[in-house]
């Protein structure tokens, strides 16, 4: 006899659960740590005295602030302790580093850390993994659909079966 596997319901619905909390700790881990912002917002933290030092690279400013602060980003608020302004530094950009610096401000040379950009390319291999299994699952969907028909179809398809008699009814019992 061909005995399919039955699953509970609840340890299915745990079992998703899980899986889905560990997917949400798993972005948020791999995450940039730091926020995106433009010079012009930085300026505006560095006159408000929020920020503690500041990292330049080739290719970007990184500032550390004094406190936690919420931003307004595309109509969301985030909250976030280090804040980055990407691109190439070119004469105007050091020209407000040479001012920071007269200021009395902690500003920094550094090498770009290759750490923050393994772990942007990280957490953004991760999400295209994710999006190419969704699409992979959508696509085989759809072809099982286009080929057996959607699972309404196949119900329509038994339901008549059985109203002209082709088919027998069977009973299960779900614990």
């Amino acid at each position: 006899m061909n005995e399919e596997k039955q699953v509970s319901a609840t340890r299915l619905a745990v079992t998703l659960g899980a899986g889905l909390l560990a997917l949400i700790v798993m972005l948020s881990l791999l995450a940039p740590p730091e926020l995106s912002i433009d010079l012009s917002r930085l300026e505006d933290l560095v006159a408000d005295g929020r920020v503690a030092s500041i990292e330049v690279s080739d290719v970007s400013i990184v500032a550390h602030l004094q406190e936690p602060v919420i931003l307004d980003m595309g109509g969301q608020r985030r909250r976030t302790e280090t804040v980055i302004v990407t691109g190439i530094i070119d004469a105007d950009r050091l020209e407000v580093i040479r001012r920071w610096r007269e200021a009395g401000l902690s500003v920094v040379a550094v090498v770009a850390p290759p750490q923050r950009g393994l772990q942007e390319a990280a957490w953004v291999g991760f999400v295209s993994l994710l999006l190419l299994f969704g699409v992979y699952h959508l696509v085989t969907q759809a072809r099982t659909h286009r080929h057996e028909g959607s699972p309404r179809q196949r119900l329509d398809q038994v339901r008549a079966d059985l109203d002209a008699g082709r088919e027998t009814a069977v009973v299960t019992r779900f614990p």
